[in-house]
């Protein structure tokens, strides 16, 4: 019974820490001057603040596919991959009907770049995980 209740709860545990780390935090970066918000892997949905506007949207990661055929005497082998390089986009807006639209390289040890703008021009510097 104490082996039963000790799994469950070592389960427990490696299922918070797995959840914990599809999360992480964002920067916007303009002229030095520095806006915070956070990501979230597993729902692929992001906000951030930007001078008292909260921006909500999600993003799309980008996805490269494969096709490849191997032989080997009579027999024949056919695959298909699908792969993703973690570069992606976003499209997030604010309540007052602002947008803000980012392009990000490869996300590699939950770390990337890239850069956002808003409808009005302002660009940014995009740091995830940094």
């Amino acid at each position: 019974m104490k082996a039963k209740s000790l799994a469950r709860n070592a389960l427990t545990v490696l299922a918070l820490i797995q959840l914990a780390g599809c999360t992480g935090h964002l920067k916007l970066v303009e002229d030095g001057k520095v806006h915070s918000g956070r990501y979230d892997q597993l729902s692929k949905s992001l906000e951030i603040n930007v001078d008292g506007v909260l921006y909500r949207g999600s993003f799309v990661q980008g996805v490269s596919a494969g096709f490849g055929t191997a032989m080997t005497g009579t027999r024949v082998g056919i695959s298909t991959v699908m792969v993703t390089d973690g570069s992606g986009q976003a499209l997030l807006t604010s309540p007052e009907g602002k947008v803000l639209r980012c392009v990000f390289g490869p996300v590699v040890a939950w770390r990337g770049q890239g850069q956002c703008q808003t409808n009005e021009g302002r660009l940014f510097d995009l740091l995830i995980g940094q």
